[in-house]
């Protein structure tokens, strides 16, 4: 099922966020000032078969995985490793981890990685331990819906648009 939304720009990141979020149920930050995981967005890879390779393709598909999560936190191991050791290995192809900074009580941040095996794909968990945050288990699930594309318009032909126009995409069940 395909749906068009368009909507004004300020809204753009509010509705984003609602989209995107599916595999974990959106909660607040603890009261003692635990910060906690409040949303997943998973990308599976794929393989298409139009798609040519100049080598033999990896059999192994993982995903890319962006948590969201609100409260001061630090990212630290997953499944016992850290994002550095996960690269080393060969498990993790990126993260954007190193350069994250500790967000004041409330705040909400994005740490995301993308898989390179298939330990790191659909249908997998992964225990997560971090400062600030309560060991927690997130599964790496297929996503029931996502945002397909955003067009930004102008309705005045400025170049700073005032129109987001995005196409929601839901599997259905």
């Amino acid at each position: 099922m395909n749906r068009l939304i368009s909507f004004s720009f300020t809204k753009f990141a509010s509705l984003l966020l609602i989209l995107s979020i599916g595999q974990q149920s959106a909660k607040a930050e603890d009261p003692n000032g635990t910060a906690s995981v409040v949303g997943v967005t998973i990308v599976p890879h794929r393989v298409e078969e139009s798609m040519r390779y100049r080598r033999p393709r990896d059999p192994s598909l993982a995903a890319r995985v962006q948590l969201f999560v609100m409260g001061a936190a630090l990212p630290g191991k997953f499944d016992g490793k850290s994002p550095t050791e996960l690269l080393e290995s060969g498990d993790w192809a990126w993260h954007d981890m190193s350069a994250a900074v500790k967000p004041p009580p409330g705040a909400m941040t994005v740490w995301s990685f993308n898989g390179k095996s298939s330990r790191w794909g659909v249908g997998q968990e992964f225990q997560l331990s971090a400062d600030g945050l309560a060991e927690t288990t997130v599964k790496i699930s297929e996503p029931m819906r996502w945002i397909s594309a955003v067009t930004f318009l102008s309705s005045d032909e400025q170049v700073q648009p005032d129109t987001i126009v995005a196409s929601r995409r839901k599997l259905d069940c």
